[in-house]
């Protein structure tokens, strides 16, 4: 399962730690309409995202990587400072890698498209507690009260988030971090990538409505499933 925006902020966050790119400008933006999870193995997308960082000449200072498509398919455009950065030979590597995906690659003057056949998920659970309890090495009974005890919690941030006025701003951060936590812990990515984006809206004090509607969304749908399941008491 591919979680675009999930994987944005890895890729940001990875950057910071290469010595050789401490310099590199890196900006990706990913559409919000592109909330859902996609079909595909997230290791090899977020390997492809980096492939052309990994391999850009000195020359390149500045890349921009724009996200963007519909429920079929996504398209991932790369813009560089530099037209050495346009190397048949990477693109074709690239396009191997993406091989299962279909790629499609522009290159033109300004930068390089890169269109893949990546469809929208069917259905699947919004928190994964086999995930969780594989990876903790807990049972699922186990998994399944932590989950409970998490959702008490966060009924209380989401109450925050909905009523505290916005120039609250510790309470309403410390509501938005709290969620994005328990999203991690929880291997509830939708979630946790909602709360990441909504946090990183608060710190720079811009208009969190996009962002709040959002992470409600995705809460709306973790309790719907959570009692379907039967697990509420």
């Amino acid at each position: 399962m591919i979680l675009l925006s999930e994987i944005a902020e890895n890729i940001r966050n990875e950057f910071h730690s290469w010595q050789s790119h401490q310099n590199l400008k890196v900006e990706i933006l990913v559409d919000p309409s592109l909330s859902r999870p996609r079909e595909g193995e997230k290791d090899i997308f977020t390997e492809l995202l980096m492939m052309p960082v990994g391999l850009l000449p000195a020359s390149v200072s500045r890349i921009d990587i724009r996200i963007s498509g519909n429920d079929e398919e996504i398209r991932v455009y790369f813009n560089y400072n530099s037209t050495t950065a346009r190397s048949i030979s990477l693109w074709k590597n690239l396009a191997k890698k993406a091989a299962a995906w279909n790629p499609q690659i522009h290159i033109g003057e300004q930068g390089v498209d890169l269109t893949l056949s990546l469809p929208v998920s069917p259905a699947y659970p919004p928190v994964d507690i086999g995930a969780m309890a594989r990876e903790t090495g807990i049972n699922i009974e186990d998994a399944r009260a932590i989950l409970e005890e998490f959702l008490i919690k966060a009924r209380t941030y989401i109450s925050i988030l909905k009523t505290k006025e916005k120039s609250e701003t510790d309470s309403y951060f410390r509501a938005a971090h709290s969620l994005k936590g328990a999203g991690k812990t929880l291997r509830a990515p939708e979630l946790a990538a909602a709360a990441g984006a909504l946090e990183r809206k608060i710190k720079e004090k811009g208009d969190t409505t996009e962002e709040q509607r959002r992470l409600e969304a995705i809460w709306d749908r973790i309790e719907f499933w959570f009692k379907g399941k039967g697990y509420e008491r």
